[in-house]
């Protein structure tokens, strides 16, 4: 088992020191805590708020298009695949109107 030497020691004294002179009275800490935390905390609600909003959006519009689909008996598939694009099946009824 190898022993730390005088070297070793000296680092590990000089990184306690650099730790114990860490303050949250300086003006570097505060800052981050008083202003860049929250800034980056609020940044960070708005991005996943709006992440939601936009998934409940789409799920709405997916949920008319379908019901109104349902309204005139049509029935809409749209599958796509990566690198072979997007395919897009409509079938509509056909209702013809026979004169009297």
């Amino acid at each position: 088992m190898a022993t730390a030497g005088p070297r070793d020691a000296q680092s590990v004294r000089s990184a306690v020191a650099d730790l114990s002179r860490f303050s949250l009275r300086d003006l570097a800490p505060q800052l981050f805590v008083i202003v860049i935390l929250p800034l980056t905390l609020l940044v960070l609600l708005i991005a996943l708020g709006g992440l939601q909003l936009h998934r409940q959006t789409m799920r709405n519009l997916v949920e008319e298009r379908d019901e109104r689909a349902d309204l005139i008996g049509a029935r809409l598939e749209i599958s796509s695949t990566p690198s072979e694009g997007t395919r897009v099946e409509l079938e509509l009824p056909l209702k013809i109107n026979q004169r009297d």
